[in-house]
This record gives C-alpha cells, sequence and structure tokens, in this order.
C-alpha cells in the first residue's frame, strides 16, 4: 500500500507539473511561475519537486513535511520501500530551466503505516493480557472448589468421616462434592457400626 501510495503521488504531482508547463509560454514571468509551481509542493508529504537548471544543478526546491511520529530504521528496511523518481523537461524554447525533477520520499507514508502497526499491536497486547487475566480468574473460581474437595480428602484421609464441602461449583464438581460427602456419610455410618 506504501508503494501504491507513492506511485500515484508520484503520478499526480507529474501531471500537475506537465499541466502548468503547458500554460508557461503564455505566462509573463516564466522563471517565477516555476518557482511558484516548486512552491506548490512545499509541505507536500510524498513528493519533493526541484527546478534543474541546464547544469542539473537545484535553482529551487520544495520542502516535505516532517512526519509526525518517527519510524524505527528496522521497520523502514523491513518494508522495503524505495524512492523513485521522475524527471519533466521543460523546453528550451520556454525557460531557461532545463527541467523539474520529482522524487517520492516514503518517510511520511511509512510513518503512517508505523503508526497502524503499533497501534494494532498494542490493542493485541492489551487484549492478550485481558483474556490471560479473566482465564486465569474463571480458572481459578472454577478450581476453588476442586481445592476444598482435596482438603476433604485429607480430613478423611487422618479419619475425620464427620467433614462435608459445599456442593458447589460446575456441574462436574458439584457431583464430584456430592459424591464425597455420600461418601464421608457412608464411611461415618460404618465406622460407627464397626465401634458399635
Amino acid at each position: 500500500s506504501a508503494r501504491t501510495e507513492m506511485q500515484a503521488a508520484l503520478l499526480s504531482g507529474e501531471h500537475r507539473v506537465r499541466d502548468s508547463i503547458e500554460y508557461l509560454p503564455e505566462v509573463a514571468d516564466r522563471e517565477g511561475d516555476l518557482r511558484r509551481l516548486i512552491a506548490t509542493f512545499n509541505g507536500d508529504r510524498h513528493v519533493r519537486a526541484a527546478l534543474l537548471n541546464t547544469r542539473g544543478q537545484s535553482v529551487a526546491q520544495s520542502i516535505l513535511s516532517t512526519p509526525l511520529h518517527p519510524t524505527p530504521d528496522w521497520f523502514f528496511s523491513l518494508l522495503g520501500v524505495r524512492p523513485t523518481a521522475s524527471l519533466i523537461p521543460i523546453g528550451r524554447n520556454v525557460a531557461a530551466e532545463a527541467a523539474i525533477a520529482l522524487a517520492t520520499d516514503p518517510h511520511n507514508e511509512v510513518s503512517e503505516v508505523w503508526t497502524e502497526f503499533r497501534d494494532g499491536m498494542v490493542i493485541v497486547l492489551v487484549f492478550c493480557v485481558l483474556s490471560f487475566a479473566l482465564i486465569y480468574w474463571t480458572a481459578g473460581r472454577s478450581l476453588r472448589p476442586l481445592e476444598t474437595l482435596s482438603a476433604g480428602f485429607r480430613t478423611i484421609g487422618t479419619g475425620d468421616y464427620a467433614t462435608r464441602v459445599a456442593e458447589s461449583g460446575p456441574p462436574e464438581v458439584e457431583d464430584l462434592a456430592r459424591a464425597f460427602n455420600l461418601m464421608a456419610e457412608r464411611l461415618g455410618a460404618l465406622q460407627e457400626r464397626n465401634e458399635r
């Protein structure tokens, strides 16, 4: 998507320059008009324009807008979006300058992608932490009756058959607790009979 955005921005810049050059012979102050054309690219997020003389030196150059969020170098390298350039000749009989050079700068677009990626990762991380906390709480709450049941078995192991556990929790654990209480009751009755 970043490459597509760069291509679209370069194509749009080329159309703007070509349209302006087409009307250049009708303008009295051609050099001033060319400089104003370059200035229209000031603050552009994707394309930098430069007015070149016949020796290929930059006479006027636009200033790109700076990215709002700096992108880590590793992320920029990972995306691999490379700048592209275009050279549009003006015509010798129209102006003293030879051409207008347009070059894309993907830093703003990659910065936007980085922000979306970073925000997405934060959302995923928050979701994972909340899910883990919910699972931990639910599992702890579900297993609490099993701890009570386990303590009941330890007490019965010492010979105390009067122990009973609360019949609560998920249906399976509730069935286990009910069976435990029935077992404890029968063991208590057997012990009482044996003692008699």
